[in-house]
């Protein structure tokens, strides 16, 4: 039995945990402390900078609640989280693949106050992707919401044959103005933190000949 699966670049050292089933091949990448954030592997790389207070990912620490025209604007140091997907193969199927945020288990803020927003990086300039709440965004299949609640932030897939596939990404979250009231409004040393995690997924090719 011949079996192919596509290799995987990470951008970090991580955990690189791989599980091949029948008809497919999944792989999950999640991040263990480091302070190395480039991993390289044959297909495709998930490459970030790090921030101070959470590496592969973005916190909020006693936010003054914000309307969305300020929070699509943040520029400071640790307001917004840059990555990329890279991908420099020419595998014969489409690959998919899903970036989530799982918020972490210190987090304090209430889910209903904080927004999402991701763009796309193209020629400096930003193009949005994603703009919700992030308590309205769906639960990944990839995790358990009893492990993690671990949301999807954006979906793609890589044709086949196609090569240099770049993508860059910039995220931020911001403790939001909307539904407010004085019986609403969040406590000021409230926290909110996410991690980034890619999944992606590839055919296994299955034959009948031996190994």
């Amino acid at each position: 039995m011949k079996r192919m699966i596509f290799g995987i670049f990470f951008g970090i050292l991580g955990i690189i945990s791989i599980t091949l089933g029948i008809s497919y091949s999944f792989y999950n990448y999640a991040h263990e402390g480091s302070n190395d954030n480039i991993i390289t592997t044959d297909k495709i790389i998930f490459l970030y900078n790090s921030l101070p207070d959470i590496e592969n990912g973005i916190s909020i620490q006693n936010a003054t609640p914000i309307s969305d025209e300020q929070g699509k604007v943040l520029s400071g140091i640790q307001e917004y989280f840059d990555f990329e997907i890279i991908y420099n193969g020419n595998s014969l199927y489409n690959i998919p693949y899903e970036i989530t945020v799982r918020k972490t288990k210190d987090s304090t803020m209430d889910d209903q106050f904080l927004k999402v927003y991701l763009t796309e990086l193209n020629n400096n300039l930003e193009e949005t992707r994603l703009l919700e709440p992030f308590i309205q965004l769906a639960q990944t299949e990839q995790i358990k919401e009893e492990q993690y609640i671990e949301k999807i932030i954006y979906r793609d897939e890589i044709q086949k044959n196609q090569s240099n596939y770049d993508k860059k990404f910039r995220l931020r979250i911001w403790n939001s103005t909307d539904g407010l009231n004085e019986t609403t409004v969040p406590s000021s040393d409230s926290t909110f933190s996410l991690t980034v995690h890619v999944y992606a997924s590839g055919v296994a090719v299955i034959s009948e000949e031996p190994n």
